[in-house]
């Protein structure tokens, strides 16, 4: 048995780990990892992209290309941030 409630309150990595250790199964032989998963990264995914998306509306607010700085922003992350911050607004052409 798995223990019933006990099981269900595990999330879906503590409690197939639990499975595995139940069944035997020694873990370091299996090669799985806390990184091993895709759904273990998906945070990290959700938090860069939502960088992104503030980065983009930054850079409007300061009269610079959003898209620009939206795909800087995925491949720079956190530094695309900083520098969005230091840059002065651009002045808009009269004409």
């Amino acid at each position: 048995m798995h223990g019933g409630r006990a099981c269900a309150r595990l999330g879906g990595y503590e409690r197939g780990r639990l499975f595995r250790a139940r069944r035997g199964v020694n873990l370091k032989e299996t090669g799985v990892n806390h990184f091993s998963t895709w759904a273990d990264g998906a945070p990290w995914f959700a938090g860069w992209g939502t960088l992104a998306l503030i980065n983009a509306a930054l850079a409007q607010g300061k009269n610079r290309s959003g898209l620009l700085w939206f795909l800087l922003s995925l491949v720079l992350g956190p530094l695309a941030t900083l520098v969005l911050v230091l840059l002065p607004k651009v002045r808009s052409k009269m004409f």
